[in-house]
């Protein structure tokens, strides 16, 4: 059995735990959309969430400050410092949760 520097095993659990953060912030919005909006990505406290058209996109803006106020008090601090509203059609090459 070989040992495995202490560094590189924190370095590890780090990446792993920020991978779980972004998909928990990931579903935990798309819960608070009841379907109205998909989360595609978080990623450095940028959430980007698609809206099934351009109007629902721009009416999804409109509630962003509220969202983003729910996540951060259900999480703590400043998970989220961004939300992005795009057509799902601007954002179909994205990778879910920024992985």
């Amino acid at each position: 059995m070989s040992l495995e520097p202490l560094g590189s095993v924190l370095r590890r659990a780090g990446q792993s735990r920020r991978e779980l953060s972004a998909a928990h912030i990931c579903a935990f919005a798309e819960a608070m959309g009841d379907g109205r909006f998909r989360a595609k990505s978080y990623k450095n406290g940028v959430l980007t969430l698609a809206a099934p058209s351009a109007a629902a996109a721009h009416s999804l803006s409109l509630e962003t400050t509220h969202l983003q106020t729910e996540i951060n008090t259900y999480f703590g601090g400043k998970a989220v410092r961004q939300i992005r509203v795009r057509p799902e059609s601007k954002v179909n090459n994205q990778s879910e949760y920024g992985q």
